[in-house]
């Protein structure tokens, strides 16, 4: 299976998502659910235990740049609107991955009930 070249430098970039980093952010979220969910998404990516599609990979690191980056669609300086759309973008990229992602819920459950 060949990798994508914009598959391949975002993988290189979401290695700079610091666990501590991704924590505090996921801490500062306005919404808990919001911050839980983007956690989720890093792990699916992070983990190398379990295996993902690339075009599920691509979607959810593309998800998580524009989140990071902060100029986007409406920059998150402008207050609560800045938020809202990254917001939007992780909603909409867990909606169209969600058997993904409860894959990932039920492989991190055995993980941990296994070991």
């Amino acid at each position: 299976m060949s990798r994508q070249p914009e598959l391949v430098d975002l993988q290189r970039y979401s290695r700079h998502f610091d666990e501590k980093d991704v924590a505090d952010f996921a801490d500062r979220s306005a919404l808990f659910i919001w911050g839980k969910r983007f956690r989720t998404l890093v792990g699916i990516v992070r983990d190398t235990e379990y295996r993902v599609s690339d075009s599920t990979r691509l979607t959810i690191l593309g998800a998580l740049a524009y989140v990071v980056f902060p100029l986007d669609l409406i920059p998150d300086a402008v207050p609560v609107l800045g938020w809202l759309d990254d917001g939007a973008v992780v909603r909409l990229v867990w909606n169209s991955a969600k058997n993904e992602i409860r894959g990932y819920a039920l492989f991190r459950a055995k993980k941990v009930v296994f070991s």
